[in-house]
This record gives structure tokens, C-alpha cells and sequence, in this order.
């Protein structure tokens, strides 16, 4: 499927229970003209209410999916509240964003990695290098780190915009230089972890349209 689709004019006391009832609302008692698949996401709407949801296929329900900030992150719209609550969320252990440019994938996806830091040995975030035309990154002058950081700098920027979410002697901002320190938190090339054996990771493409 393509997209979250939006199923209107539902009735408000239907999605009222589902604020009310954590453990959700059986699939039968929606009207959605077709099969949900397994934690497919969907928007609600009432005539004076609405609700983001997800479908639990192991007990066959509808949940609601509650807006939640996110290591200092707040999400802006339907979409970017449904992205983190994947992200989060530990029963699906992949998840594939897609969109424009600027629509705050990579920064979800760092957000929730931050997030669920205790969880993992380490975060990586990656990226392919793609080479300019036909100059590959051995033309470029420098070091190996050098040569690198112009393709990682919006990677880095994505955690500058999370860091400064804190104030500066608050423990979440000293937190990430203390990840980086410790290279719990890893900003690398793709290239550079292909073929290594890695232990339970938060493992972050980004660009992997490039791949």
C-alpha cells in the first residue's frame, strides 16, 4: 500500500473509545472498506473528532496513536507523529521513510534513536557517498576524515538541531557528546560498515534511495 489513508465520517463515540481503551478496539467494529495489513497506519475522522491509529494484527484491533515528544522532538503533523511512533515502537524492527526533502526523516529516525539509547550498544547513522561525475572521493584532498565530511554534514547537522533542543549543562545535551565520545553514537560513511559483524544496533540509513 501508498500512504496512510484517512477514513472519514466515523463516529465520534467510536473514536472516543479509542482514547479511552489502551488496549484498543476490535477491527470489527470499524467500517474501513478493505483489509488492514499488519501495523498499517491510519487518520480517523469524525465530525467533531479525529484520531491517528495503527492495526495490531496479533489481536486483531485498532489502536490509537497518541502525538509524543521525542528526545527534545516534537512532531509537527499526522505524519511525522505515525513516523515516531514506528520508530519507537519495539515490534517492528524495520522501518522505511519516504519523503520530500526537509520533511524531518533523518531527524525523526536520530530522535528516536537518542530516545531508545539504553536499549542498544550502539547507534549508527550512515549514508552512501556518491561520487560527483566521475571524481570519486579519492580525488578529494585531505585525510580520510576530511574527504568524508562534506558528504556526513547533514548528518551532523541533524544532531546539532537535537542538541540544541537542551540547554547546554542540561544532562540530554551532554548526553550526545558523551555517545559521540564513547562512539556509542557512530556518523560514518555505508561503505565503511558493509561486511562487519554488529551487535544490537539502531541502525540508520540515510539517502538509501542512493543505495
Amino acid at each position: 500500500y501508498e500512504g496512510i489513508p484517512t477514513i472519514e465520517n466515523l463516529p465520534d463515540k467510536l473514536i472516543g473509545r479509542l482514547y479511552s481503551n489502551t488496549e484498543g478496539v476490535a477491527l470489527e467494529e470499524f467500517e474501513l472498506g478493505f483489509e488492514p495489513m499488519a501495523n498499517q497506519y491510519m487518520i480517523f475522522k469524525g465530525n467533531k473528532s479525529s484520531a491517528l491509529a495503527i492495526f495490531d494484527i496479533r489481536s486483531s484491533s485498532i489502536q490509537v496513536v497518541q502525538k509524543e515528544k521525542c528526545y527534545g522532538i516534537d512532531p509537527k503533523n499526522a505524519e511525522q507523529a505515525i513516523s515516531l511512533h514506528a520508530l519507537l515502537s519495539p515490534d517492528i524492527p524495520l522501518v522505511s521513510l519516504t519523503g520530500k526533502a526537509g520533511t524531518g526523516k533523518t531527524l525523526l529516525a536520530l530522535a528516536a534513536a537518542l530516545q531508545q539509547r539504553r536499549e542498544y550498544h550502539q547507534i549508527f547513522l550512515a549514508r552512501p557517498i556518491v561520487p560527483l561525475g566521475n571524481r570519486d572521493i579519492g580525488y578529494l584532498p585531505g585525510d580520510a576524515n576530511e574527504k568524508i565530511e562534506p558528504y556526513m554534514q547533514p548528518l551532523f547537522d541533524n544532531l546539532s538541531v537535537i542538541r540544541h533542543q537542551f540547554d547546554q549543562r542540561s544532562k540530554e545535551f551532554m548526553k550526545i557528546d558523551q555517545l559521540v565520545q564513547e562512539e556509542k553514537l557512530l556518523i560514518t560513511p555505508l561503505a565503511y560498515i558493509r561486511g562487519r559483524s554488529l551487535g544490537k544496533v539502531f541502525f540508520i540509513v540515510d539517502e538509501a534511495q542512493n543505495l
